[in-house]
């Protein structure tokens, strides 16, 4: 099983086999991350930064930890070990 399944159609993600049910902000961010591995927020930094803590509390309560990492003065990534 993968760690990440993204269903882009249904607008499903599945973290560790569970549901993360994420806002429609959230799920373009988790694409955006999954299709390219890191997100630039470009103008709307401090909007991004909320969702992508919105998005690491989701996943934090399923698998123990953040899904997203922040790199400082680029946008964000995807964790390594994922």
């Amino acid at each position: 099983m993968q760690a990440l399944q993204l269903d882009a159609q249904r607008k499903d993600f599945l973290y560790l086999g569970y549901p993360l049910h994420l806002t429609p902000a959230e799920f373009e961010i988790v694409q955006i991350l999954v299709a390219n591995g890191r997100y630039t927020a470009g103008g709307n930094a401090a909007s991004v930064s909320v969702h992508v803590c919105a998005i690491n509390k989701k996943a934090q309560r399923i698998g123990g930890r953040r899904l997203i990492h922040t790199v400082r003065g680029r946008g964000y990534r995807l964790c390594d070990d994922i």
